[in-house]
């Protein structure tokens, strides 16, 4: 009796402390929710589980805090879970065996019936709630196109596929195409259509079609943001969607809103009822708008949601881990506004349209202190990379953005295959380290794999390789002069006039632009880097771009730092002539294939001739390690922990001129660039090859391997055989 009493007196006591002290939980549960179970269950074991998110929001804010709600591994669960307001310490975690639960955003839709041809139309009236519309559309897991003109291939297109060009422009909004007008629509055919067109290389702008005439001119419903003048410039891509009477290729869909039909036109042909068609119309999956603090969402797939798979908003102490986002409409986590101690980590983003990860907050000069807030070690594949579909405007198609907010630690992540850039920093004073960024820009130009437009960051020890820079078909000048091979793909891109900046430790190889652009930089650190093969085409890439004139740049270091080109129309550092950079010491400025290869105004000079040119000019540089040749290689370790690469018996050197032995050891995160001893060697059969280039009988690219095994023959392997020939 007085053991009850005592309990009576605890449990009051804190639900007393749940009045005054706000959403504590009497008694914190574990629910159990599965596709198969019931809300009429009490949900407190694996035996009597619940069966719906609906059932979880039910919950009032002093039980759901505190507790944990576990969903059935290998069930799907349609819907949003929103717990209650102000829910505090509540955890979303996974149970059982087998794929992580889904939280989807769509409705599965069924009763599939012949439009005509090979399209097929349904009734999805019964399937949306009260404001819902379908936004996307989805077969077996696969995003299906909205039905366009022009077609394209497959339902993953290539972004130099399927563009029309504009012709003339009479304002921001309206514009003329002959082409289009050539294929023969009636007036008002393309009204209610949307347009998606790039106006210039960094963005690709959204609009829906007020008017058209038979002729080809369109007008949309308001005017484009970024046309460089009054009107609409030539020669810039665009495709017209969302126009039933151009489904006409497999792959392709469109949503009748007012009828509450979706025709679709199925891979292959086939019947949708043999298919899992899938249609989005939640916005979001997870949502903790105001004062969800300490929330833990662990171990669950997030899916087909229109807007945002996870949308944390003034709610602090946030974790999300061990979960996959995968085709969703917008952002894959959204940190929508001024949160602190915010954890991402070991998550999987794919095919997410706009942003993997944005952490956005207050716009005050200060920005926002986000605490100890981290996204790190997290997979990023296919962000943005269907060319339209990433966003209205400006700084979208990103893998991770920040805006507005100081201090967020970006560490350990893998980011590859993005539309514009893989890490976009706005704000300052971030800490980014550690990460691999892999084949960025591949949509849109002009930026880098990271890119800084904010003061006081720190960039260590990521690797950047193989960002691209878009110059294909839907950008406007595309076919202008030498405009194809002057893609700015860039490692690392800073906006002008930054400062306080240090870049120290980094990988950037084989990106399509320089290697590093701090752009008038000031009291900038960049030192212990390494920048290999950076640059192509008639832009003259520079492993180094330290751009600024006029005291535009100072107090700036530039030291230790590695810096290899590979190819005569590489540059290894572009300076400007009247330019006081600050202080440079002890680079390695190597270009084995041409000595003249430091680009000083208009100049191209020897290292020599360079720091003759100027005071301060590194007199400690060295040039390319004696006696080796233009074979060469970089090795990178893109993995946490050391790695021992064998090197075989050849005679191998660093760039600091030491011999190598039969193998080397490379530390986390870094990098080795391997020089070969003595005069350039190739195989008879190899240099039949090369000068089978050179004069006409076989293109660049020839599906031969250099020395090391891994590199295609080109006319830049044949250009560094001949010079090594004539004694260059």
């Amino acid at each position: 009796m007085i053991c009850q009493t005592l309990k009576h007196i605890v449990v009051t006591c804190c639900c007393l402390g749940a009045v005054l002290l706000g959403p504590l939980s009497c008694v914190a549960a574990t629910y159990y929710i599965a596709a198969d179970g019931s809300d009429d269950n009490d949900g407190l074991s694996r035996d009597v589980p619940w069966q719906t998110i609906d059932r979880v929001n039910s919950l009032s804010r002093s039980v759901a805090s505190g507790s944990t709600f576990r969903f059935r591994r290998g069930d799907v669960f349609r819907g949003t879970i929103h717990l209650a307001g102000e829910t505090q310490d509540a955890t979303l975690a996974a149970y059982g065996e087998g794929e992580r639960p889904v939280i989807s955003g769509s409705v599965e839709i069924t009763g599939w019936t012949l439009h005509g041809g090979s399209v097929y139309v349904a009734d999805v009236s019964k399937n949306l709630g009260a404001g819902e519309t379908i936004e996307h559309l989805f077969v077996d897991n696969r995003r299906m196109l909205l039905a366009r003109y022009p077609n394209v291939a497959t339902v993953l297109p290539d972004p130099d596929e399927g563009w029309l060009e504009v012709g003339t422009g009479s304002s921001k909004r309206r514009f003329s195409d002959p082409v289009l007008g050539a294929y023969g629509k009636p007036a008002g055919y393309w009204v209610g259509g949307t347009i998606r067109i790039r106006t210039f290389s960094w963005l690709f702008e959204t609009r829906e079609i007020v008017s058209s005439t038979a002729a080809g001119t369109i007008t949309m419903d308001r005017d484009l943001t970024e046309t460089l003048a009054a009107t609409i410039q030539p020669g810039w891509g665009y495709y017209i969607d969302n126009v039933l009477g151009e489904l006409d290729h497999e792959g392709e869909w469109y949503f009748d809103a007012a009828m509450g039909r979706v025709y679709l036109y199925a891979p292959g042909g086939v019947h949708p009822d043999t298919l899992l068609v899938e249609g989005a119309v939640r916005e979001l999956g997870c949502n903790l708008l105001w004062k969800y603090h300490g929330t833990v969402i662990d171990g669950l797939t997030f899916r087909h949601q229109q807007v945002d798979g996870v949308n944390i908003n003034q709610s602090d102490r946030v974790t999300v881990r061990n979960c996959r986002f995968e085709n969703i409409g917008q952002v894959g986590v959204n940190m929508a506004w001024n949160s602190t101690d915010l954890v991402v980590e070991n998550n999987e983003f794919f095919d997410i349209l706009d942003f993997a990860f944005k952490f956005i907050a207050t716009t005050g000069n200060d920005g926002w202190d986000p605490g100890q807030s981290f996204f790190r070690r997290n997979l990023l594949r296919n962000t943005a990379v269907i060319a339209g579909y990433g966003g209205d405007g400006v700084a979208h198609a990103c893998g991770v953005r920040t805006y507005g907010v100081r201090g967020l630690n970006i560490v350990g992540n893998v980011i590859e295959d993005t539309g514009y850039v893989g890490i976009h920093l706005e704000g300052g004073d971030h800490f980014v380290e550690n990460n691999v960024i892999r084949r960025s820009l591949l949509t849109l130009d002009d930026g880098g794999g990271i890119f800084v437009n904010s003061p006081g960051n720190t960039i260590r020890g990521n690797i950047v390789t193989d960002t691209w820079g878009n110059r294909g078909p839907s950008s406007g000048t595309h076919n202008g002069g030498d405009f194809d091979d002057n893609q700015m793909g860039m490692g690392i891109f800073f906006q002008p006039r930054l400062s306080g900046n240090i870049v120290t430790g980094n990988t950037f190889a084989n990106n399509r632009s320089h290697g590093i652009y701090p752009h008038y930089a000031s009291n900038t650190v960049v030192s212990d880097n390494t920048c290999y093969n950076n640059g192509s085409g008639a832009y003259q890439g520079a492993q180094l771009y330290l751009a600024g004139a006029n005291g535009s740049s100072y107090h700036n270091t530039a030291q230790r730092n590695i810096l290899v080109a590979t190819a005569a129309g590489q540059l290894v550092m572009r300076t400007n002539t009247a330019f006081a950079f600050g202080t440079y010491d002890n680079d390695v400025l190597c270009n084995q294939v041409s000595e003249a290869s430091i680009r000083n105004g208009s100049s191209v000079l020897t290292l020599p001739q360079w720091q003759a040119s100027g005071a301060g000019r590194d007199p400690n540089a060295s040039a390319c390690p004696s006696g080796t040749s233009p074979v060469t290689r970089i090795i990178i370790n893109d993995s946490g922990t050391p790695r021992q690469v064998p090197l075989g018996s050849a005679p191998l050197f660093d760039a600091a001129g030491e011999r190598l032995g039969d193998s080397v050891t490379i530390a986390p995160y870094g990098s080795v660039v391997v020089f070969q001893e003595g005069t350039l060697f190739y195989s008879l059969e190899k240099v039949i090859a090369i000068l089978q280039v050179l004069t006409g009988g076989a293109g660049p690219g020839l599906d031969l391997l250099d020395m090391d095994g891994d590199r295609r023959v080109g006319l830049a392997d044949a250009v560094s055989l001949l010079q090594v020939l004539a004694g260059r």
